[in-house]
């Protein structure tokens, strides 16, 4: 009888210490977040060299990951720690569009950084880890420590440029992760057309 009670007892131990819950991780890599520079619904505006004005309106959507996972490690169940964040500028149909992609990954770490992917028209980034690479073929991405835009002095921002940018596509913008983006240029028929954020 002691026999069976004590298989019972380390079976039941045996149980609680392995079971998926034991212990829980968290979700997202020290220091990373989901935080985004625009909100649903925000007003953006910037300005041209003639000082015409371009009003844009922010979108987003997402499925953010649970604050903790519960499970054991190469249990393979990370793909729980998933999420991702959708977040933008747009106007009308068919006109300019401001990305921000914010995902993390579903790799063997339990515990995933986040990436976030910066577009504007067909110029774009990614920086993981405060680390920044350009994804637009020809282009360069620029850690900048700190940047006067507009009169007002910004840090941490990235500057994006793509000097063989073709028609109505994006041949530099300057992105900062607490404001958004901060300006841009566009190639048109005979000039580049410069734009500004305004305040």
């Amino acid at each position: 009888m002691k026999t069976c009670a004590l298989i019972l007892f380390v079976a039941t131990v045996f149980t609680v210490l392995f079971s998926g819950c034991r212990n829980c991780y968290p979700c997202l890599a020290s220091g990373e977040n989901f935080d985004v520079p625009y909100y649903l619904g925000q007003s953006v505006k910037f300005k041209n060299d003639v000082d015409s004005a371009l009003s844009l309106t922010g979108f987003n959507s997402g499925y953010l990951p649970p604050d903790e996972y519960c499970g054991r490690i190469g249990s393979g169940s990370y793909g729980a720690c998933r999420g991702d964040r959708f977040n933008g500028l747009t106007k009308g149909q068919d006109s300019l569009i401001v990305k921000i992609y914010c995902a993390s990954g579903s790799g063997d770490d339990v515990e995933q950084p986040v990436s976030r992917q910066v577009s504007v028209l067909e110029g774009s980034i990614r920086i993981i880890k405060g680390v920044a690479s350009a994804s637009t073929l020809n282009s360069a991405v620029y850690k900048v420590e700190s940047l006067t835009v507009n009169g007002i002095q910004y840090s941490n921002v990235y500057e994006y440029s793509n000097a063989t940018a073709g028609l109505n596509q994006c041949t530099n913008f300057v992105f900062s992760m607490n404001y958004g983006v901060l300006k841009f240029s566009v190639k048109r028929d005979n000039s580049i057309e410069n734009w500004v954020l305004v305040h």
